[in-house]
């Protein structure tokens, strides 16, 4: 892991689902996983560009 990245696990519901190409452009994503409601995400994504996407999720 990169100094200065963050290994999270993320939940995207399908209505927020912009916050998927913010993270595909910001980060690493490890593993997806589809659900009724949404995807969960394990991405490896820079702190500075974290708040990006959790903006997007709000």
């Amino acid at each position: 892991m990169n100094r200065g990245q963050r290994l999270i696990e993320l939940f995207i519901p399908y209505e927020k689902y912009d916050a998927m190409q913010a993270l595909r452009a910001a980060g690493n994503i490890l593993e997806e996983s589809h659900e009724a409601t949404g995807t969960r995400v394990k991405v490896l994504i820079a702190e500075d560009k974290l708040w990006k996407v959790k903006g997007r999720l709000e």
